[in-house]
């Protein structure tokens, strides 16, 4: 409120749309939910340094309750942070063959990571939609790795359509994970199809995620507000790229 305050006051300060971005985190907000983009590119050693290999990866809260979230890192005052926390699976992100979008050589700095990162953004009369691709696994694997969001202007959902292009035949048909990360005191069911996941936060909210073939729920963890590391759950879509095109969609929405 403070904040809000002063801006106000001093209308010589321009607000920076964070939606419309160039590099960084793009971020949606409207009076219900809120949505993190990761589009960073890794254009100075200090973002190099301290960067995750979490390209795509998102961040979802709707009625001020966090629900999809990244594993998170502790607060540097404790400890020193483990570098699994920096890994794409640690993300929630799409993941080709187990291999992270960037590759780590050292505790503070890559020997790979995406030369590409495409972002823009769109809107119709109905919903947002957020757009980008990178090249981060097409040295390895000769794939381009797109992820299109769309979040609703009149309802608490999002949904998704994740693709990966494949360029070079002989390397087609490697595995990939699409994970999605929950908050610890988030609860989630398969459903009897194992193609949608019923959800309840810690307000009684209810959701559904939904996905055209089969999910697995998974163990993990999360380091809540930089300190406490807990326990919590995933949601996983797996399978293998073998087209040239393949395309995976997937929403989530409250009910």
């Amino acid at each position: 409120k403070s904040f809000n305050k002063i801006i106000n006051q001093l209308g010589y300060l321009k607000s920076r749309d964070l939606l419309n971005i160039e590099n960084g985190i793009a971020i949606y907000n409207d009076n219900k939910k809120k949505l993190f983009f990761d589009v960073v590119k890794t254009t100075d050693n200090l973002i190099n340094n301290n960067l995750h290999a979490s390209t795509l990866s998102l961040e979802f809260s709707a009625n001020k309750e966090k629900i999809i979230t990244n594993c998170g890192a502790l607060e540097n005052r404790f400890k020193k942070n483990p570098e699994y926390l920096r890994y794409s699976a640690a993300h929630s992100t799409i993941v080709i063959n187990n291999t992270n979008i960037s590759e780590l050589i050292n505790k503070s700095s890559y020997k790979r990571t995406p030369k590409k990162i495409i972002y823009h953004n769109k809107q119709t009369e109905r919903e947002i939609i957020l757009e980008c691709s990178h090249d981060g696994y097409f040295e390895n694997f000769g794939k381009i790795i797109k992820r299109e969001i769309s979040i609703s202007k009149k309802e608490n959902a999002i949904s998704g359509k994740d693709t990966i292009l494949s360029f070079k035949k002989n390397l087609q048909g490697q595995s990939f994970d699409i994970r999605f990360h929950l908050m610890s005191n988030c609860r989630c069911v398969l459903t009897n199809s194992k193609k949608s996941v019923l959800l309840k936060t810690s307000n009684n909210n209810s959701w559904i995620f939904e996905f055209n073939n089969i999910i697995r729920i998974e163990e993990s963890i999360l380091i809540e507000n930089g300190v406490n590391v807990k326990q919590n759950k995933q949601i996983v879509l797996s399978g293998f790229a073998k087209e040239t095109k393949h395309v995976e969609k997937w929403l989530l929405r409250q009910i």
